[in-house]
This record gives structure tokens, C-alpha cells and sequence, in this order.
């Protein structure tokens, strides 16, 4: 999907990390990290070109689409972000490989499995498509439970459970936790569960493009109904969930404040998104949001 000519391309110019063969040889690792760092601070998770897009000119996109959108730093959902990132590591000579995820509904998030980074045998989960920012590669040579990361405002683990990897993470504001998904002591929740089996892009036709169209009982995300963008601004989390703009402070503390208005929203898109806030009146449009003006 891409050649390493365009990938190479992609690091250095968009990523600004020069001497990628070099460092492919030099530690794999550590480059791979370095990919995904700067990659979740430059990229968007964000759903405003999806809203802006008329209902009959939907669909799951193209990679020749992903791949202009994330060369020109407008990214997008986790399909956008993951098959993207999962083709350039491809390129590099990273053994790589999809993996099904689910994030309350079945087969709606797409996300990476790396093995033999350092060594043979290890195996490392990757995730650059998600509103939960990972900026690291995860181990997943743990036989119940991974480290902690601490991620700026949140913290998240990994528990291997009767076969099915599960992504923990602490209750935050940012995102309304269900009561079923409520563990230890209510400071705790299941983000998502996973397997690790490798899927082909075709395993997630049918659910991804669901997640680009579909709307109502039979939906597979609040995508087409909710308004999600995030972004990291000076290495610090920075998002809009609906009416709510959210900032992490310089004590890893996430702070919200309400917009009262749908210009404030656009305001908003326009200075910390600018790079698709062309595209902010048109999927407001399209979206009902509930401000409180009192």
C-alpha cells in the first residue's frame, strides 16, 4: 500500500524524524516509539469530516483517501489511523498485523499487533487511532496483567482473561462510563476487549463501514451523532466532546469548560484544529447540539 519511498517520505517530512534506515537498523524499537509519539501529537482522532460529509456520500474510506488525509494532517477516525500507520510499518519491514477490537459494540475499533520488535517472540499492542491517546507501544508479554501506563490524565492496563485481552482505564470526565463497565473500587473501567488473532482489512468491511454510515438503533459508535476531536497541543491533551472543550493541565489534571454556543464551537475547531476547521460549519450543520445557557 505504500512504498517505502513514501514512507520515508512520510517520517521525514511529517513526522520530522530523519535517518529512518539508519535507525531501522540501529534499534527498532525505539524507532517505532519515536513513529508513535509524534504521530498521536500531529494527527487529529476527530469525526468533523465525517459530520461535514453529506448522508449519501458516506462510506469507510479508500486508503488512497487515509493516505491524503494523513499526509495532510487532517487524520480522522481509528480505520484512518491504523490502517495507516499498520501499511507504513509494513513498508519499514515491521511484522505487522490488523486486530478486532470492541469498544461497547462488535468489531468497531481496528487496531495493530507488532511482533519481534527486539527479540523473537514479543509481541507489542499499537494503537494510533484512538480518543484515549497511547503514545507507546504496549508489551503484551504479561500473563494476567501489563504494567500501569500512566497517560497524562489517565492510566490505563491490560488483563488477559479466558482468552480475551482487556484495555482498562481509570474514570475520567472525558468520557461517561456505563455502570456494567464499573471495576475496582468504581476508579476503574473496561475501555475495550480484544483478541490478538491477525485479521485481514477485509475482516472490518462490514463493521467499519457501518461506523461511516450508519446511524440509530443499528449504529456501531456515536460518530454520526457526537461530535469527537482530539488532538495534543504542546504534548498536552487537548479535546471537544459536544459542547464540552476539555485541556489537560501542567498537573496531568483534565479541566473542562462548556461552550455555550455553536460559535463557540467553531472558535474552538479554528484554534486548536485549524487544519479542518474548514470543514466546522458544515458538520455543525449536520449534528444536533444541546448548549446550556444558563
Amino acid at each position: 500500500m505504500l512504498t517505502i519511498n513514501e514512507s520515508i517520505d512520510f517520517i521525514n517530512r511529517i513526522l520530522e524524524i530523519s535517518n529512518v534506515e539508519e535507525k531501522l537498523k540501529q534499534n527498532r524499537y525505539e524507532l517505532l516509539c519515536s513513529m508513535m509519539k509524534t504521530y498521536v501529537n500531529l494527527e487529529p482522532f476527530q469525526n468533523l469530516i465525517l459530520l461535514a460529509t453529506k448522508t449519501e456520500d458516506r462510506h469507510c474510506p479508500t486508503f488512497e483517501e487515509i493516505q491524503r488525509d494523513v499526509f495532510s494532517r487532517v487524520g480522522g477516525l481509528c480505520y484512518n489511523h491504523n490502517v495507516f500507520f499498520k501499511y507504513l510499518l509494513d513498508s519499514l519491514g515491521y511484522q505487522a498485523h490488523f486486530i478486532s477490537c470492541d469498544i461497547r459494540y462488535p468489531r468497531n475499533h481496528i487496531a495493530i499487533v507488532v511482533k519481534e520488535v527486539i527479540r523473537p517472540g514479543d509481541v507489542y499492542y499499537v494503537d494510533v487511532g484512538c480518543g484515549y491517546l497511547l503514545e507507546q507501544p504496549i508489551s503484551m508479554q504479561f500473563d494476567e496483567c501489563s504494567d500501569i501506563y500512566h497517560q497524562g490524565f489517565f492510566q490505563c492496563q491490560f488483563v488477559r482473561k479466558n482468552g480475551i485481552v482487556q484495555r482498562i482505564q481509570t474514570v475520567t470526565k472525558f468520557r461517561p462510563v456505563l455502570p456494567n463497565e464499573i471495576i475496582r473500587d468504581k476508579k476503574w473501567y473496561v475501555f475495550s476487549e480484544m483478541t490478538l488473532d491477525a485479521r485481514e482489512l477485509s475482516y472490518f468491511a462490514d463493521s467499519m463501514g457501518k461506523v461511516f454510515t450508519v446511524k440509530g438503533p443499528q449504529a456501531l459508535s456515536p460518530f454520526l451523532d457526537s461530535l469527537r476531536l482530539v488532538h495534543k497541543n504542546k504534548g498536552k491533551f487537548v479535546a471537544v466532546r459536544n459542547t464540552s472543550f476539555f485541556f489537560e493541565n501542567d498537573n496531568d489534571e483534565l479541566v473542562e469548560t462548556k461552550m455555550l454556543s455553536k460559535s463557540d464551537v467553531v472558535q474552538c475547531v479554528e484554534k486548536y484544529f485549524p487544519q479542518i476547521s474548514g470543514a466546522a460549519v458544515a458538520g455543525l450543520d449536520n449534528l444536533e447540539l444541546e448548549f446550556d445557557c444558563k
